[in-house]
């Protein structure tokens, strides 16, 4: 029993990275029983985050042991995007103003995320999004952050998350700030994206956003193939009319654009 709990204790020490977190779960599908981890927990060698995980005694969580804990540790369906992937790319850092970092987790619909993830006493908050507008997998991938690997969007999946969240979770005028940096996009990467989603809304204003600064890859798509639809489709209770794309925007999107 004794030489059982000192390898049992090795493999906890093993684990537990700096800003990481491990969950109940995990620990007991490597055989740490929940009155072990109780154990553990009074003898100094885990600190419990909420309800269901864990961190080193002391430790700050970061935002990527957290995620990084919630896509290998959980069968949840979720992955980095939007702002937050954007960022992985090089894009977008000069946005950030707030207090926190603000992660933003995708998932399909109905999902939920553990309470654990929202009670990290972290320097980050999450901001979750139910979308169902792409495939779950397409372009989503895993990238090594120093100690941790992160399933994240790619830099075009990216940008079209960003645009579906517009304009109620994400102001329009940053997707504008964001496109204007998107001269690296691969063509044939938003070529596919564009022939796998049905959002009329993010096809027309990722080319319309796209053509404001006309980038080099932008030539390369095969309009033909996409399919735009025909109804009008309004971002703004009031605002200017784009008619070759069928959009209502913003008056600051009115040609010449001054953003």
């Amino acid at each position: 029993m004794k030489a059982n709990r000192s390898a049992q204790i090795r493999t906890l020490f093993q684990i537990m990275k700096p800003g990481y977190v491990v969950t109940s779960e995990y620990l007991l599908s490597l055989g740490i029983s929940l009155d072990l981890q109780d154990y553990f927990g009074k003898s100094g060698w885990l600190e419990p985050v909420g309800s269901g995980a864990y961190k080193k005694p002391g430790d700050t969580i970061s935002w990527q042991g957290a995620i990084e804990a919630l896509q290998q540790q959980t069968q949840i369906p979720v992955h980095v995007g939007a702002l937050t992937a954007t960022e992985f790319h090089g894009n977008s850092h000069y946005l950030r103003m707030w207090a926190k970092y603000r992660v933003d987790l995708l998932t399909p619909h109905n999902t939920k995320l553990p309470q654990w993830l929202f009670e990290c006493d972290g320097d980050f908050q999450i901001r979750h999004f139910c979308v169902e507008f792409l495939p779950e997998k397409l372009q989503v991938e895993e990238e090594v952050r120093g100690r941790f690997t992160i399933r994240r969007s790619s830099e075009e999946r990216a940008m079209m998350e960003c645009l579906y969240l517009a304009p109620e979770h994400m102001a329009l005028e940053e997707c504008y700030h964001l496109m204007e940096g998107s001269a690296g996009l691969n063509a044939d990467m938003v070529m596919e994206l564009m022939l796998n989603t049905e959002s009329e809304k993010v096809k027309r204003l990722f080319l319309y956003l796209a053509e404001i600064d006309n980038p080099p890859w932008l030539k390369k798509l095969n309009r033909r193939k996409i399919r735009l639809g025909k109804e009008w489709i309004s971002l703004t209770d009031f605002g200017t009319l784009i008619s070759k794309y069928k959009l209502e925007m913003p008056f600051e999107f009115e040609e010449p654009w001054h953003l």
